[in-house]
């Protein structure tokens, strides 16, 4: 899968415009300016399938638009000079602050972390 590099400034439209050149789904990576997260936007192929939803606002950057999307599961989007909507999913990345036994066994050394799926 290829990885589409983006400024957090850098508009919506031409992030989405070096995606479109993959001609496959990508991963967009950028870094929050405040606190130095890397970020991850999953995007899926433009789908004839999908509801046409409107355009994106013209003027949006990436890191607006990570910040939408990573308050749902995904998101239906289109921009611009897009025919059909894709799909767009915020991959969230581990707290780097947080000790790795932490994240495996709970924030808790004694809670340990159930196997089957909450979801």
């Amino acid at each position: 899968m290829p990885i589409v590099v983006s400024q957090p400034q850098e508009l919506l439209t031409e992030a989405m415009g070096l995606v479109a050149t993959q001609n496959d789904t990508a991963l967009v990576a950028l870094v929050d300016p405040t606190n130095d997260e890397l970020l991850f936007i999953y995007i899926s192929l433009p789908n004839k399938n999908l509801e046409v939803v409107p355009t994106e606002p013209p003027r949006q950057t990436i890191l607006d638009f990570y910040r939408t999307v990573n308050g749902t599961f995904a998101r239906t989007f289109r921009v611009r000079g897009w025919k059909y909507s894709a799909i767009a999913h915020a991959i969230n990345t581990c707290d780097r602050l947080l000790d790795p036994h932490d994240i495996l066994h709970g924030s808790n050394r004694g809670e340990v972390v159930p196997i089957e799926s909450t979801i």
